[in-house]
């Protein structure tokens, strides 16, 4: 993904990007200041969160957007795991660790194997979270964050937005 600077003033810079999530790619532009986001136009995550997701849900899911637009890789992986944790919690998932979690969703049939098995492949959705040496976020990379997102957002569209589509399309075929 590349960028097309606006501007330099020193160690300021305006660039204008191409949003990152492929169905989107609308233009946003931001400013950065010795390599870091200051801010950025429109926000990720300012928007309305996939169909039927619980509002607490929504907000991590609004807030790892946000992290990953600002490209903070750790933050984005962690909300983004929050997310999920949040979801196998309203599934009824008994309080633990998010691996044991996803597995008791999977023996219920809450959830389908390659969900499960996609959960796995991202390595700190089996760690203990946010504690800084215990929970595998010291090197997230910018792959690693999206594949975090990526995952939660398919995860949000099997749980939530599937089963709405599914409800809309019965009600159309018996009207």
């Amino acid at each position: 993904m590349g960028d097309w600077v606006f501007a330099n003033f020193g160690t300021l810079r305006v660039s204008a990007w191409r949003c990152p999530n492929e169905a989107c790619a609308a233009p946003w532009v931001t400013v950065t200041m010795d390599g870091r986001v200051v801010d950025q136009w429109p926000t990720l995550g300012s928007g309305a969160a996939p169909a039927g997701v619980p509002d607490s849900i929504a907000s991590d899911w609004r807030e790892a957007h946000i992290d990953l637009g600002v490209r903070s890789w750790k933050s984005a992986a962690m909300m983004a795991r929050r997310a999920v944790q949040g979801v196998c919690i309203e599934r009824g998932a008994k309080p633990g660790k998010l691996a044991s979690q996803i597995e008791q969703l999977r023996a219920t049939n809450a959830l389908h194997s390659h969900i499960v098995d996609w959960a796995t492949e991202i390595r700190y959705f089996g760690n203990d979270g946010a504690h800084p040496g215990d929970d595998g976020l010291n090197d997230v990379t910018e792959a690693e964050a999206r594949d975090a997102i990526n995952f939660l957002d398919e995860l949000l569209r099997w749980v939530y937005t599937m089963p709405v589509k599914l409800d809309e399309a019965k009600a159309r075929r018996t009207t």
